[in-house]
């Protein structure tokens, strides 16, 4: 069986984040849409997570910068 496809009400809460903000991002997330509904798969968000690691700056920056 394959892996169920959740709509943007679904990645909002998986996410914890605005359904503005899933829309926002949804092409990195993996998104697809499918008429007018836009849908996502949890293995594709989780992908995407774990190529957000995050390090601190140096010296002095203040704050946390992306990793790619």
């Amino acid at each position: 069986m394959s892996e169920p496809w959740h709509d943007v009400e679904w990645a909002a809460d998986y996410l914890a984040v605005s359904t503005k903000t899933v829309r926002r991002h949804a092409l990195e997330l993996g998104g697809v849409r499918f008429g007018a509904r836009l849908l996502f798969r949890a293995s594709l968000i989780d992908r995407f997570l774990e190529t957000q690691s995050l390090s601190p700056r140096r010296k002095g920056g203040g704050g946390l910068r992306r990793v790619s």
